[in-house]
């Protein structure tokens, strides 16, 4: 016991089926025991995290992803809160049309180069 704090050993079992977990989620979130009772994860959070604004280009978002090697990234409202996440798969679309975009750009280039005859 520190400071007049208690220490509870929590043990991670496999999560019941939905509907009984939905049970026991409401039955601890109602429990008075249970209500006073938070974990402390700030340990794993990483405080300099990247994030974008909520209305951040797209084009944007794209390049932070390739240049700092992402798999997600925070997105946040004007007073900073968080208001969702957008992943690499959420870019992978993104991704295909820029490519086909630069393939047609250079397929042009060179049709454009071919000379006469």
């Amino acid at each position: 016991m520190l400071h007049g704090t208690r220490t509870f050993r929590i043990t991670v079992e496999k999560l019941p089926d939905p509907p009984q977990a939905t049970t026991l989620l409401n039955r601890y979130s109602t429990d008075p025991q249970y209500q006073q009772l938070f974990i402390n994860l700030e340990p794993y959070i990483n405080k300099s995290a990247v994030s974008v604004q909520a209305h951040f280009s797209l084009q944007c978002t794209y390049i932070i992803f390739r240049t700092l090697g992402l798999r997600h990234l925070t997105v946040v409202d004007l007073q900073n809160r968080v208001v969702g996440i957008i992943t690499r798969n959420d870019l992978m679309s993104f991704q295909l049309e820029e490519r086909l975009a630069c393939q047609l750009a250079l397929q042009k280039r060179d049709s454009d180069e071919q000379p006469l005859d």
